[in-house]
This record gives structure tokens, C-alpha cells and sequence, in this order.
């Protein structure tokens, strides 16, 4: 009963990941995000996997703060930098094995994601972190994250073709190589 109270904390953790990459603003994506981090954490926690549980309790942190970066305080350019050596000492603090480099580094790119404020460049990034997320997931037997993943490399994609990819282009393109 446990596994399953565990794992169910881990799909909503899903929900609120998949809707972050549907929304068309930073603080729309950063809000929800906010919402699977802290989720994730707790379900990280209890699976004993703790280089999860604290990179996703310092994501939350991070996201509030990026959300808030209309503030003079909250727009300083080296709370990027402040953010990613953070992931690095909590990272080695709670380092378990090989995998929990994964997590670092799926951290370390979404920060840079997440602190650019074009939703278009957002997203690739978080496409190029999903896969170190995904494999820490499956190292760690949490279900309910491998599944988010794959589902957020899904909604990254669709949002993509919703958000970012200009349809005037493709028409330039095919009428030019006509």
C-alpha cells in the first residue's frame, strides 16, 4: 500500500509538470513547475532517493524566485549562478551514486532554461534535461517520474509545435524549394 501511496504522490507530480510546459509565459510554466518540484520532493523523500528530493526542493526555491523577476532583487544575474553552485554542493552533500550526477546536471540545465525569459528557449533546454531526469527516475524506481518524463518530452514537443515553430517559415520554405 505504501509503494502505491509513494508512487501516487509521483503522478501529481506528473499533472502539474505537463500542464508548466503548456502554458505560453515563464510564470505560467514556473508556477506549475514550482508545484511538481515540491511533489517530487516529497516522493523522492520517500523513496530514500535524496539527491532527487533536494535538487527538486531547491528547484522550488529557484522557480519562486525566478518567478518573481520583475523584482529588482530577483532579476540579479548572478542568482543563476548562485542557484547552479548551489545544485553542485547539494549534489555532492547527497550524492549516493553515478545517477545522482544525473540529477545534478538535469538541475543545472533547467536552471539555465528557466532563468531565460523566451518560453521558446525554455523549452528546448528542459527537452535537453528531461533524458538525465528520466534515467535518475528509472535508477531510483520512481515509476511515476519516468512516466512524467516521457510525458513531459511529449508535452515539450507539443508545445513546441504550438508555441514556437513559426508557420509563416514552413510556408517561406515550401514555396521556395518549389
Amino acid at each position: 500500500m505504501q509503494t502505491y501511496i509513494i508512487q501516487g504522490i509521483g503522478f501529481i507530480g506528473l499533472i502539474f509538470a505537463i500542464v508548466s510546459f503548456q502554458k505560453d509565459t515563464n510564470k505560467g510554466i514556473l508556477l506549475f513547475q514550482s508545484l511538481a518540484s515540491v511533489t517530487f520532493a516529497v516522493h523522492f523523500l520517500l523513496l530514500g532517493a535524496y539527491t532527487g528530493a533536494a535538487m527538486n526542493l531547491l528547484g522550488t526555491i529557484r522557480n519562486m524566485i525566478f518567478y518573481n523577476r520583475e523584482s529588482k532583487w530577483a532579476n540579479n544575474k548572478y542568482l543563476l549562478y548562485v542557484f547552479m553552485f548551489m545544485y553542485i554542493i547539494v549534489g555532492i552533500i547527497t550524492y549516493k551514486n553515478y545517477f545522482s550526477i544525473l540529477s545534478i546536471i538535469g538541475m543545472l540545465l533547467s536552471t539555465v532554461g528557466f532563468w531565460i525569459k523566451n518560453t521558446k528557449y525554455t523549452r528546448r533546454i528542459s527537452l535537453t534535461s528531461s533524458p538525465c531526469f528520466f534515467v535518475y527516475n528509472f535508477a531510483n524506481w520512481s515509476i511515476a517520474g519516468v512516466i512524467t518524463e516521457i510525458f513531459v518530452m511529449l508535452s515539450l514537443v507539443v508545445a513546441m509545435v504550438r508555441f514556437d515553430y513559426n508557420k509563416t517559415d514552413v510556408l517561406t520554405q515550401n514555396n521556395s524549394s518549389v
